[in-house]
């Protein structure tokens, strides 16, 4: 979710994966795939912006926190023998 300006001042939260475009005429236009129109104040650059670092985020995937002497995942293979 990327944060969105409304022309009223309010803020929303806007899905990213569903942006289909985003113009200036002048107001932000973004056209969402759905169809939905939404008139924002968040000049389209910051809006470019914010998705960047959305997918950067989603692409990296989650943060792994390691114990000191931790050598990676252990598989636990079941009973030997």
């Amino acid at each position: 979710m990327i944060p969105i300006r409304l022309l009223n001042g309010t803020s929303i939260f806007v899905n990213a994966e569903l942006l289909e475009t985003v113009s200036s005429a002048p107001d932000t236009i973004i056209t969402l795939t759905s169809g939905r129109k939404i008139v924002a104040s968040t000049p389209p650059e910051e809006i470019l912006k914010a998705v960047v670092r959305y997918r950067r985020r989603i692409h990296k995937g989650p943060r792994r926190t390691r114990r000191p002497g931790d050598d990676g995942p252990r598989h636990s293979l079941g009973a030997t023998g």
